[in-house]
């Protein structure tokens, strides 16, 4: 059986009235000191941006819905208004 996805199934989809699609990233340093995330879930006509940030003892989060175009064609670019999130090379970076 074939696993290799196309690169396209990596970008942002047509979405449908009910449908929704997540971008994870996750990230820590290599001592763990600091690590995060940062989400973007995306549904037909809007986005909900996420990032949390932990670092020592201080934590921060931001959290933003804004409306959104519809995806009129598949799209590497899973960007918001507020965080940049492009697909350069699916699966690498």
């Amino acid at each position: 059986m074939d696993s290799r996805l196309p690169p396209h199934n990596d970008y942002h989809h047509i979405l449908q009235p009910g449908e929704h699609e997540a971008v994870y990233f996750v990230f820590t340093t290599p001592t763990g000191d600091a690590f995060g995330m940062v989400r973007a879930l995306f549904s037909h006509d809007a986005v909900l941006e996420m990032v949390a940030i932990r670092a020592g003892e201080r934590t921060w989060v931001f959290q933003q819905r804004q409306p959104w175009p519809a995806s009129a064609q598949p799209n590497p670019d899973t960007s918001g208004p507020t965080l940049r999130l492009p697909c350069i090379e699916p699966w690498a970076r």
